[in-house]
């Protein structure tokens, strides 16, 4: 009876072990004026997989990730490419932003730093200001 619980107990493990969670990053605009950001990569943006795009998604409100993705008609973000490593763009007032849409938090590999109002913020430092929402992470501009 124990191998077979055991048993019962590992094959779930070894079925989930190849899974993957999606994991975005969004950030809020709390701020009643819109916010310049600069995002620097890690990654020259033209060596990027195909599937990776600038595409930034947002709403005029102050949603959790999950009422973000129920929003059917969102609006994407203006984003100027200023070199091959960084992108501008401006955050509306009272806005939700979803910035990176990846797997297993695999933005980390691509997010080198932000700069809020012209001063630079290293991405984990932006990270470990974050409130977490499941897997999602959201960054508040107080």
């Amino acid at each position: 009876m124990k191998k077979f619980r055991l048993f019962l107990l590992i094959i779930p493990l070894i079925l989930l072990s190849g899974c993957s969670i999606r994991t975005d990053f969004y950030i809020q605009n709390l701020k009643s004026e819109d916010q310049y950001i600069i995002i620097k990569y890690k990654i020259p943006i033209k060596n990027w997989p195909d599937y990776r795009t600038i595409k930034f998604q947002y709403i005029n409100e102050l949603k959790t990730p999950k009422e973000f993705d129920k929003i059917e008609n969102k609006n994407v973000v203006d984003v100027k490419q200023i070199d091959d490593y960084t992108v501008e763009f401006i955050i509306p007032k009272q806005a939700t932003v979803r910035i990176e849409r990846t797997s297993n938090t695999y933005y980390y590999e691509y997010v080198k730093s932000f700069q809020l109002n012209g001063k630079d913020i290293l991405f984990d430092e932006i990270v470990l200001q974050s409130k977490t929402k499941g897997p999602h992470r959201i960054f508040q501009i107080k």
